[in-house]
């Protein structure tokens, strides 16, 4: 473990010189903005995984429709200023060939071979600071934050934080003119970089944060802006969430954070979900394991599944298996193929597979909040080895989802959420669902795409 706290910085310092080699060489001066006349863009911030390029066609997983409804001329002032996710070993090159009839505006076009020094050497200049001393509830912790700071000095997402600060110098010494600025919002060293970047080059751009997505903000509570992180403008200046009923909680740590609504792009699809019909009387169950990203989290989900499966009077007929396109079900496989005549691992989207099952078991993805629109109960399969993330938030009743660490529990769930159905209960389940619908996902409108942009 020492080691591995002595080694790690030595490693990242290893991956950001070889991301730094890997854009100077895809560096193409064609691709930078020269007319200097030209009207204002608009930068979209976004991630970009494997499953968003199919045969050269880009597929918007972040923000959805959202371009299909701006009129042309503010069509063609928006560039996409991607971070490329979970592509391994394909080169930057194969990449951006699949994404060259797309309009991306890529940071490494800009960037300088002084920038990626200032970058690969900034540990040096951080070791020199001192800091203060702190404590927690009477405990000096001095030592824990110096551990933190050494063990993430040259933390990748840290490098390209400042890459991204750099980026929008660039931008402003090229006299490239922008109009607004979204940032896919996780509050991420990524993100700091990037708002300190537009608020300190361009300060009377409006810049807004966008969190298209519900997690578990107790577990992901930096997602929660502080009032220090505002009044040092590394976050936007305006949030947007998806919903009502998310402004109050995203204010958690500054009251006076600047929160606004805006259309829940990836889930446009769930405007046409349609109420839960009465059932049938059901002795055995179809369920949806809904995998999140997080290979740990997967397997907590399939585990508990596969303990039910070995009980012998269980109640599922099949499980489906849906999963996040960035996680390799290849590396949870072998525990899948322990019952995989039970399984059954789908292809399909999720909106797709939603209508044909009773139950969704799950935890830490958005899918779980999603699951209750369609008046589909929800189990989250609690983590043994650690901290639960629980996305639904408290506001939404008990009555419709349920946590479980155990199989007693899962059995407990299983009877309470779907044996003792009536008409009453699908009553209930639907009247959740619209009130879910109308308070955590605004619908994608023309006209709530423009009042987001304020265009």
């Amino acid at each position: 473990l020492i080691a591995k706290n002595y080694l790690t910085p030595l490693h990242h310092t290893f991956l950001n010189f070889k991301t730094s080699v890997s854009m100077i060489i895809n560096k193409d001066r064609n691709r930078i903005i020269r007319d200097y006349n030209t009207d204002e863009i608009i930068i979209l911030d976004t991630f970009v995984i494997p499953s968003m390029i199919s045969n050269g066609v880009y597929i918007d997983r972040y923000y959805g429709d959202l371009i299909k409804y701006l009129p042309s001329e503010i069509k063609e002032a928006v560039y996409y200023a991607p971070t490329f996710v979970g592509f391994g070993n394909i080169s930057l090159h194969k990449v951006l060939s699949e994404l060259k009839n797309n309009q991306f505006i890529f940071n490494f076009d800009y960037l300088r071979m002084s920038d990626y020094l200032y970058a690969l050497t900034s540990p040096f200049r951080i070791l020199r600071k001192r800091l203060g001393n702190y404590y927690f509830h009477g405990f000096k912790i001095n030592t824990i934050l110096n551990n933190d700071i050494y063990y993430n000095i040259a933390n990748p997402s840290s490098f390209e934080g400042i890459l991204n600060y750099l980026f929008f110098k660039r931008l402003k010494l090229s006299k490239v003119k922008i109009k607004l600025v979204i940032d896919w919002f996780e509050n991420q060293a990524v993100d700091k970089g990037f708002n300190k970047g537009k608020n300190d080059f361009y300060p009377r751009t409006r810049s807004i944060g966008y969190e298209g997505f519900i997690v578990s903000n107790e577990y992901y509570f930096r997602h929660r802006p502080t009032k220090a992180e505002y009044l040092n403008g590394v976050v936007p200046n305006i949030i947007a969430v998806t919903g009502i009923g998310l402004c109050n909680d995203i204010r958690k740590y500054y009251n006076s954070l600047p929160v606004i609504t805006a259309p829940a792009f990836r889930y446009n699809k769930i405007s046409s979900a349609k109420e839960t019909n009465y059932p049938k009387e059901k002795s055995k169950f179809i369920i949806l394991a809904a995998l999140p990203i997080s290979i740990d989290y997967a397997k907590d989900i399939i585990s508990l599944l596969n303990d039910v499966l070995s009980e012998k009077n269980n109640k599922i007929d099949r499980i489906i298996v849906n999963y996040h396109p960035s996680l390799n079900i290849n590396l949870i496989k072998y525990l899948i193929d322990v019952w995989k005549d039970s399984y059954e691992i789908s292809k399909e989207s999720f909106s797709t597979l939603i209508h044909d099952v009773d139950v969704v078991v799950s935890n830490s993805s958005s899918t779980c909040v999603e699951s209750l629109i369609y008046g589909i109960p929800v189990i989250i399969a609690g983590s043994k080895n650690g901290i639960t993330q629980n996305p639904i938030p408290d506001t939404i009743p008990k009555y419709i989802w349920e946590l479980c660490y155990s199989v007693d529990e899962f059995n407990l769930a299983i009877k309470r959420l779907l044996s003792t159905m009536d008409k009453n209960r699908v009553m209930k389940y639907n009247e959740i669902a619209k009130d879910i619908q109308k308070k955590y996902f605004e619908p994608v409108t023309k006209k709530g795409v423009m009042k987001f942009l304020q265009i």
